[in-house]
C-alpha cells in the first residue's frame, strides 16, 4: 500500500497524521485506532512523512515574483510544488502558495501609499513604524485602504492635470509620520 493510500486509511478509521513544525509525525486519534495502527505507521514512517511534506508543498495558488515587473499570481491545477511552479515560469525569482486575489491585498499604489503618507503628516502623526503597520494594514485589507485614502483625500487637495492621482496636501511637511495603531485607525 502506498504511503497516500496509508494515510486515507488511517484518517478514514479516525486518526489525524500531521507533521509538526520541526518535521516529524504527529498522530493522533482514538485510542483503539492508535493502537491498530501504530506497528503499521511505525514501518512505514519515512514514507508517510515524505507523502505529508510533498502534500504540503503543494497549492493551486501562487504569486510570483520577477526582478523586472510587478508580481503575477497563477492558477495550477493540478496543485504544484514550488519548484514545479518556477519551472513553468522560468523568469521568476521567487514563488510563494497564496490565496486567491493576494495581489490585489498585497499592493498599495505609490501615489496611494503617498496621499496616505501625507495625510499622516497633516493630521500630525510622526512615528514612523506605526506608519508601517498603517500601510502594511492598507495592503492586506481593502476596506481599510478605502477608508484611509477617503480621509487623505478630504485633507488633501487634488491638483494637476485631469487624470493625475498625485495628491498634493497643502499642509505636506517633510519629516517622520506617526500612526497610533487603536482598532486600526489613525488618531
Amino acid at each position: 500500500m502506498s504511503a497516500a493510500n496509508l494515510i486515507l486509511a488511517a484518517e478514514s478509521d479516525g486518526l489525524c497524521l500531521a507533521l509538526r513544525p520541526d518535521g516529524r509525525l504527529s498522530v493522533r486519534g482514538d485510542r483503539a485506532a492508535l493502537a491498530n495502527w501504530s506497528d503499521t505507521l511505525r514501518q512505514h514512517k519515512p514514507e508517510i512523512v515524505e507523502a505529508l511534506t510533498q502534500s504540503a508543498s503543494l497549492a493551486s495558488h501562487w504569486l510570483l515574483h520577477f526582478a523586472d515587473h510587478d508580481p503575477l499570481e497563477v492558477f495550477t491545477t493540478p496543485a504544484a510544488s514550488h519548484s514545479e511552479v518556477l519551472a513553468l515560469y522560468p523568469e521568476a525569482i521567487a514563488a510563494e502558495p497564496c490565496k486567491p486575489g493576494a495581489i490585489a491585498e498585497r499592493l498599495l499604489a505609490a501615489e496611494d501609499e503617498t496621499s496616505i503618507r501625507r495625510w499622516l503628516v497633516s493630521i500630525g502623526e510622526n512615528d514612523e513604524g506605526a506608519a508601517a503597520e498603517l500601510l502594511d494594514l492598507c495592503r492586506h485589507d481593502n476596506a481599510a485602504k478605502g477608508y484611509f485614502l477617503a480621509r487623505s483625500v478630504s485633507v488633501c487637495a487634488l491638483e494637476g492635470a485631469p487624470g493625475d492621482r498625485q495628491p498634493r496636501c497643502k499642509d505636506y511637511r517633510p519629516g517622520p509620520i506617526s500612526f497610533s495603531p487603536q482598532k486600526g485607525a489613525a488618531r
